[in-house]
């Protein structure tokens, strides 16, 4: 398969291609198998990050699910951005909703700075708790 694609990209023209989203066009058109586009677009719609995924393994899911949808019907770069945070659980996507990237990269580096923040955040506030629960065990044990 590689040297088929190999061969097809070799037969591309300069004057073919302009910019990137006519490039992907005619890459998903010539080799993604076609799927029945309501499929595509409903998988778009209920992208939701899995508890096991990494950041890295949604961001890849989403851009794939993203870019094969026909760039005729495919949703603009600033409704990706929007959707892409809905894809998270709520404490990351209310801090990304404070954010205003321009690309997904972007958006994809502040997702990874914002989880690391909340995990710190998370991990502080239950060092806290488990520190409060020992004070007040120490301090019923006192009484008795």
């Amino acid at each position: 398969m590689q040297d088929k694609v190999n061969s097809w990209l070799k037969t591309l023209t300069e004057v073919s291609i302009s910019n990137l989203d006519q490039f992907l066009k005619l890459f998903l058109d010539r080799w993604i198998i076609k799927v029945n586009l309501l499929v595509i677009i409903e998988k778009y719609n209920q992208l939701k990050r899995r508890p096991d995924e990494t950041i890295q393994q949604f961001s890849d899911k989403f851009n794939q699910i993203y870019y094969s949808i026909p760039l005729s019907i495919r949703p603009p770069h600033g409704s990706a951005l929007l959707h892409y945070p809905r894809s998270f659980d709520s404490d990351i996507e209310f801090h990304l909703r404070e954010r205003n990237p321009s690309t997904m990269e972007q958006m994809h580096n502040m997702v990874v700075d914002v989880e690391v923040n909340l995990q710190i955040r998370r991990e502080k506030l239950k060092a806290e708790k488990e520190e409060k629960l020992n004070i007040l065990i120490k301090k019923i044990e006192e009484m008795m």
